[in-house]
């Protein structure tokens, strides 16, 4: 246990410490404060304990993703958008603000820290030929964005003093600056091209910037009394004027070739723009003043206005929330010149009409649903539209195909939102002659793209499915030997098509796939090849109940590792229906992406890994939770089972590890059984009185359910866990149910009550970690932790080559 006598080691160690103790805080302002300076004099104590990770660890998570796949309109080129998993500390230490409840930089009228585009490479299609882009160095890109034609794209690029819009000729291979950084992306992304391919709508800063005065990043931490918890992030006090003067934006007509603009109406807090097909009108969704500060206390007033292309308004409509019956969902048709659609509900349904220009007749009921709208998809070059309902009672999903002329609606599929995949597949979209995305059609007939389980594994596939008839017929299967899925297809009749593909061995790559064979697009090789021979092992059991259970189980390279192994299982629990048939297993052939990378990177040392195991809470989504504690225990104890059964795993030196919900899960595995020998838990809820009014699928409140609520507290439970914790959590979690004083007041329980807690605490983090050295410390942290408690004083494992009994392997055939 980390206390008074206690001997502690590593940068780390002493930082638990420093984040707590058995003498508690007087308030809860007081015991943030204490935990936050702490963690501003943490950054060497980060950096050394990052440091301590052995270099093929640090090869594997510093790997860049694959990149994303912006493929243009015309099927001619893509680009490729590199990004960075992890990003500097100096990258999320920018100066922030707080406006309406977002995350803003003042110095660039943008999102604070926002996602780590850093490169564009174009791919010529046909020939594979890669062109890199002269992008501004060190800027932060925003993802591009292509004309309807194919002829143009554009992005921003964040730098130091704003944001500016670039845009790029294919053809040529160029990138040249439109716009300078005048940029205003305090709401949202600040443009859009219009249907004429030549002229873009951007947001542009009101008037001079205005210097904002920020407090350091180690100041931020230093509060007295927030107003919410969300609060310890965004308590920087802004008068009206600034605030109005940060998110009020001139909307401007920008000719790409000449540079010319035009201003539309005056100033205003515009969330979303989107003109109509015809480029006639404007579709506008703005915040009306006063503004508030922080969300969660006051929310903002907003409506929903049509503006013609000056800037007239022509019609105005309720904002979506202030009233019972608002429209919501409101978008254009996407084959018609300036016809509005929305949603709006009616007796336990929705029903989704259309309203033409000048938007002054009666608006047309184009379908009612029984259930929930859950969206719709426009057909290529009619009005017919794919209709989606969701029923909650029943955890179904319904697809409806709508016709224009007023023919009766055809249930297309049914699917279970449990089910690991949609029996309806997903259309393949395209970009439309006016810029709007649709439901590719070809000879009466739509695409669907999806995959399917089967004895051998997963298989992506294509689909063509009739419209006349709904018949389906199946172009396309992978060979299910590897994960693969349809990215995009080049061909209009889907003989040619995009795909992304990796094996556990193999990491991912773009291919295009043509009835001449495969060609790859990209060349992307192995990050970390101490795991490319490490062994996957697909478990099948069942609980003791009879309900069919899987995992995989990942066993380091024979020559580096010896068995029996310790083990650490990765969970998250998931909610089901009674309907357990929807619980199906996924067996695709993943390469470790971060995320996975994460969690496989023990192999590296010596241990054994479980990860995609099943942790099923089966029940109506009303009362499923109230036997939560003992289903999850049930799960654990047959899934330790099944990995011994194995022969590779020593059942007495077993971790568990998870983050968010799987994190309340770890804590109430500790408290409610003797299974482990340690766990990790990473950005966890503790304590549900803290969130009285529902949680992940729990809807009813804490008066309601008044047991269920105080069983599932862990917190409450502190007492009973007796094995070692680590606790780690994000000092800016902007998750409203894991704010960071959930590990706090629950580590300082299980300390007072005689407990082994250990609690690290990142500054400048969020719900999930993005920054470098907090990530590498995390991992070295939580190696550090397993090593002490899975393998004792001895961390070396001898080599040897794993062996399992006859009778074991049997024994996990039949559970197959």
């Amino acid at each position: 246990m980390v206390g008074e006598g206690t001997k502690t080691r590593g940068p780390l160690r002493r930082f638990a410490h420093a984040a707590g103790g058995h003498g508690g805080f007087r308030s809860l302002a007081r015991r943030l404060l204490r935990a936050a300076a702490a963690a501003a004099c943490l950054g060497a104590a980060i950096g050394a304990q990052a440091a301590e990770l052995p270099p093929d660890v640090l090869r594997l998570l510093d790997a860049p993703p694959l990149p994303n796949l912006a493929e243009g309109p015309r099927h001619h080129y893509a680009l490729l958008v590199h990004e960075r998993e992890l990003v500097s500390s100096e990258h999320l230490a920018k100066p922030v603000v707080s406006v309406v409840g977002l995350k803003v930089d003042p110095r660039t009228y943008g999102r604070h820290a926002p996602i780590a585009y850093y490169g564009l490479t174009l791919v010529d299609l046909a020939t594979g030929r890669q062109t890199p882009l002269d992008v501004p160095d060190g800027a932060v890109l925003g993802f591009p964005m292509w004309a309807a034609d194919g002829s143009h794209f554009a992005f921003t690029a964040t730098v130091a003093d704003g944001i500016e819009l670039w845009v790029g000729d294919p053809v040529e291979g160029t990138v040249r600056r439109l716009v300078g950084p005048t940029l205003n992306g305090t709401l949202s992304a600040p443009c859009t091209w219009m249907p004429d391919n030549r002229h873009v709508l951007c947001r542009l800063i009101n008037g001079e910037k205005r210097k904002v005065v920020v407090p350091t990043a180690d100041a931020l931490f230093r509060l007295t009394a927030p107003t919410t918890m969300q609060a310890l992030s965004q308590h920087q006090a802004l008068d009206q004027w600034t605030i109005r003067h940060l998110i009020e934006a001139n909307l401007t007509m920008i000719d790409v070739e000449t540079g010319e603009r035009r201003k539309i109406g005056g100033p205003a807090a515009i969330e979303d723009v989107e003109p109509a097909p015809s480029g006639a009108f404007l579709l506008v969704s703005r915040m009306l003043p006063p503004y508030p500060q922080v969300s969660g206390v006051t929310e903002p007033l907003r409506t929903v206005e049509v503006w013609d292309r000056f800037g007239r308004v022509v019609k105005t409509f309720a904002a979506a929330g202030t009233q019972p019956n608002a429209p919501r969902a409101m978008q254009w048709h996407a084959s018609m010149p300036a016809t509005l659609v929305w949603v709006q509900r009616y007796d336990g349904g929705d029903r989704i009409v259309m309203q033409g220009a000048p938007y002054i007749e009666q608006p047309r009921e184009l379908f009612r649903t029984q259930h929930s709208y859950a969206g719709l998809e426009w057909l290529e070059g009619t009005g017919d539209v794919l209709v989606s309902e969701y029923d909650s009672l029943r955890r179904l999903r319904r697809h409806w195909l709508v016709p224009s002329d007023g023919g009766d609606p055809r249930l297309v599929a049914e699917s279970s939102v449990d089910a690991a995949f949609s029996r309806f597949g997903r259309p393949m979209l395209k970009i439309n002659p006016w810029g709007k995305e649709v439901v590719a059609v070809h000879d009466n007939g739509i695409f669907l793209r999806g995959h399917v389980a089967t004895e051998g594994g997963v298989h992506a596939y294509l689909d063509y499915m009739r419209l006349d008839t709904l018949q389906t017929e199946r172009l396309w299967e992978s060979d299910g030997k590897a994960n693969e899925g349809i990215v995009g297809m080049l061909a209009p009749d889907g003989s040619v098509l995009i795909t992304r593909r990796e094996t556990s061995r193999e990491p991912p790559n773009y291919f295009v796939r043509s009835p001449g064979g495969m060609r790859a697009l990209t060349h992307y090789d192995h990050p970390a090849p101490g795991l490319k021979d490490a062994r996957r092992i697909p478990l099948r059991f069942e609980r003791p109940d009879g309900l069919g259970l899987s995992a995989n189980l990942y066993l380091p390279a024979a020559h580096e590792s010896a068995g029996p192994l310790p083990l650490i299982i990765w969970a998250y629990p998931r909610v089901y229906g009674e309907d357990t048939q929807a619980i199906q297993p996924v067996t695709a052939e993943q390469f470790p992406d971060f995320e996975r990378a994460f969690k496989l990177f023990y192999l590296l040392k010596g241990y054994a890994v479980l990860d995609e195991v099943s942790m099923p809470v089966i029940g109506s989504a009303a009362t499923a939770n109230d036997t939560f504690i003992e289903q999850i225990v049930t799960n654990a104890y047959a899934t330790i089972e099944a990995a011994a059964a194995t022969g590779f795993i020593d059942r007495d030196r077993v971790g568990v590890a998870g983050h968010s919900y799987g994190a309340f899960m770890v804590a109430n595995l500790l408290a409610h059984s003797d299974l482990f020998r340690a766990g990790v838990a990473l950005s966890g809820a503790y304590n549900r009185t803290l969130t009285p009014f529902g949680f992940q699928t729990e809807r009813r409140s804490l008066w309601e359910a008044r047991d269920t609520y105080l069983a599932m507290s862990p917190f409450l439970y502190s007492n009973r866990i007796q094995e070692p914790i680590l606790l780690v959590h994000g000092l800016l979690d902007e998750n409203a149910g894991t704010p960071p004083i959930q590990s706090i007041q629950f580590y300082e329980a299980i300390r007072h009550n005689g407990g082994d807690a250990e609690i690290l605490l990142l500054p400048r983090e969020g719900h999930s970690y993005r920054g470098r050295e907090s990530v590498l410390a995390t991992a070295a942290a939580m190696l550090e932790f397993f090593d002490e408690h899975l393998k004792g004083d001895d961390v070396r494992v001898p080599p040897g080559t794993l062996r399992a009994s006859t009778a074991a392997t049997e024994q996990v055939k039949l559970a197959r």
